[in-house]
């Protein structure tokens, strides 16, 4: 058996969690004002069920040899040539449909017909909104 999984940037998967699902039903809502609330820390890191340093250690030692590869989603083309190498598989065994671009595509809807705004990318925030990404993302970017 093969551990595979699949890791994106924490602080550009929060910014694409605002715009794709907090955004459109709340119109009123800011990225800022959302972070502020800090209601979501470290979100990557508690699917593993970690949500503290301890547990990240113990996670570390136990389990993160035991991944036979990690691909990074904003990374997905590389990453799925790299995994097709590792494994032996031939390229058309990794070939994937990208289903939803709203960093770019104006006039992007979500699953329930509601518009969605461009997300920006990290380059473009202020430094203080990257602060507050980065400060709730803290176990996520290890």
């Amino acid at each position: 058996m093969h551990l595979v999984t699949v890791l994106r940037e924490p602080r550009q998967r929060m910014v694409s969690y605002f715009y794709y699902y907090i955004e459109p039903v709340s119109h009123a809502a800011t990225l800022d004002r959302w972070l502020a609330k800090d209601a979501w820390q470290h979100t990557l890191a508690v699917e593993f069920g970690l949500y503290n340093e301890s547990d990240l250690d113990g996670f570390m030692r136990d389990y993160a040899d035991k991944f036979a590869f990690i691909a990074l989603s904003d990374r997905m083309d590389d990453s799925m040539v790299a995994m097709a190498l590792q494994f032996g598989w031939n390229l058309a065994d990794v070939t994937y449909l990208r289903l939803l671009d709203s960093h770019t595509v104006r006039g992007s809807t979500r699953f329930d017909g509601r518009p969605l705004k461009p997300t920006p990318a990290l380059r473009d925030l202020p430094p203080a909104t990257l602060a507050a990404l980065t400060k709730i993302t803290r176990l996520d970017q290890v």
